[in-house]
Protein backbone atom coordinates (compact mmCIF):
# COMPACT_ATOMS: atom_id res chain seq x y z
CA UNK A 1 0.00 0.00 0.00
CA UNK A 2 1.18 3.23 -0.97
CA UNK A 3 2.35 5.87 1.53
CA UNK A 4 -0.14 8.33 3.18
CA UNK A 5 0.83 12.18 3.07
CA UNK A 6 0.89 13.85 6.61
CA UNK A 7 -1.47 16.84 6.02
CA UNK A 8 -4.30 16.74 3.37
CA UNK A 9 -3.83 20.17 1.29
CA UNK A 10 -6.65 22.17 0.83
CA UNK A 11 -7.48 21.22 -2.62
CA UNK A 12 -8.37 17.81 -1.98
CA UNK A 13 -10.57 18.19 1.13
CA UNK A 14 -13.31 19.43 -1.27
CA UNK A 15 -13.39 16.24 -3.11
CA UNK A 16 -17.26 17.21 -4.50
CA UNK A 17 -16.84 20.39 -6.07
CA UNK A 18 -19.19 21.73 -9.32
CA UNK A 19 -18.94 19.51 -11.89
CA UNK A 20 -15.66 17.30 -10.88
CA UNK A 21 -15.22 15.10 -8.71
CA UNK A 22 -11.86 13.35 -7.19
CA UNK A 23 -11.39 10.12 -6.18
CA UNK A 24 -8.41 8.31 -5.08
CA UNK A 25 -7.63 4.90 -5.65
CA UNK A 26 -5.35 1.96 -5.29
CA UNK A 27 -3.94 -0.35 -7.74
CA UNK A 28 -4.42 -4.31 -6.79
CA UNK A 29 -4.13 -6.29 -9.66
CA UNK A 30 -1.64 -5.83 -12.32
CA UNK A 31 -2.37 -8.99 -15.35
CA UNK A 32 -0.28 -9.11 -17.90
CA UNK A 33 -1.52 -10.46 -21.77
CA UNK A 34 0.37 -12.41 -24.17
CA UNK A 35 -0.67 -9.86 -26.91
CA UNK A 36 1.30 -7.41 -25.32
CA UNK A 37 -1.40 -5.77 -22.93
CA UNK A 38 -1.91 -5.26 -19.17
CA UNK A 39 -5.10 -4.85 -17.47
CA UNK A 40 -4.68 -2.79 -14.27
CA UNK A 41 -8.01 -2.97 -11.14
CA UNK A 42 -8.16 -0.37 -8.87
CA UNK A 43 -10.06 0.57 -5.96
CA UNK A 44 -11.48 3.05 -3.52
CA UNK A 45 -8.60 3.76 -0.17
CA UNK A 46 -9.71 2.49 2.64
CA UNK A 47 -8.95 4.72 6.06
CA UNK A 48 -5.28 3.39 6.47
CA UNK A 49 -4.56 7.39 7.78
CA UNK A 50 -6.26 10.84 7.76
CA UNK A 51 -6.51 11.24 3.84
CA UNK A 52 -7.51 7.90 3.34
CA UNK A 53 -9.80 8.53 5.74
CA UNK A 54 -11.73 11.56 3.92
CA UNK A 55 -11.44 9.79 0.65
CA UNK A 56 -12.74 6.86 1.90
CA UNK A 57 -16.16 8.72 2.97
CA UNK A 58 -16.89 10.60 -0.15
CA UNK A 59 -15.24 8.66 -2.85
CA UNK A 60 -17.71 6.80 -5.34
CA UNK A 61 -17.79 2.97 -4.56
CA UNK A 62 -16.51 0.45 -7.08
CA UNK A 63 -13.97 -0.94 -8.97
CA UNK A 64 -12.05 0.70 -11.99
CA UNK A 65 -10.28 -2.10 -14.73
CA UNK A 66 -8.38 -0.48 -17.50
CA UNK A 67 -6.46 -2.23 -19.98
CA UNK A 68 -3.41 -0.46 -21.75
CA UNK A 69 -1.61 -1.78 -24.71
CA UNK A 70 2.50 -1.51 -23.55
CA UNK A 71 3.81 0.73 -26.58
CA UNK A 72 1.21 3.13 -27.00
CA UNK A 73 1.20 4.75 -23.24
CA UNK A 74 4.07 5.53 -20.65
CA UNK A 75 1.52 6.31 -18.13
CA UNK A 76 2.09 2.99 -16.32
CA UNK A 77 0.47 2.46 -13.23
CA UNK A 78 2.32 0.30 -10.15
CA UNK A 79 0.69 -2.78 -8.17
CA UNK A 80 0.09 -1.13 -4.47
CA UNK A 81 0.16 2.45 -5.44
CA UNK A 82 -2.20 5.03 -4.89
CA UNK A 83 -3.69 7.20 -7.55
CA UNK A 84 -6.31 10.81 -7.65
CA UNK A 85 -8.32 10.15 -10.39
CA UNK A 86 -10.59 13.15 -11.39
CA UNK A 87 -13.97 12.51 -13.00
CA UNK A 88 -14.93 15.89 -15.01
CA UNK A 89 -18.21 16.72 -16.92
CA UNK A 90 -18.00 17.42 -20.46
CA UNK A 91 -19.55 20.42 -21.05
CA UNK A 92 -21.75 20.85 -24.18
CA UNK A 93 -20.95 22.92 -26.92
Amino acid sequence: MAKCIATVPQSITGIYKGEKVRAKFSCYSEERAMWGTTTYKLRPVSGTCKENEDFFRTTPAGDISITVKEDETNARLSLGSDYYIEFVKVLEG
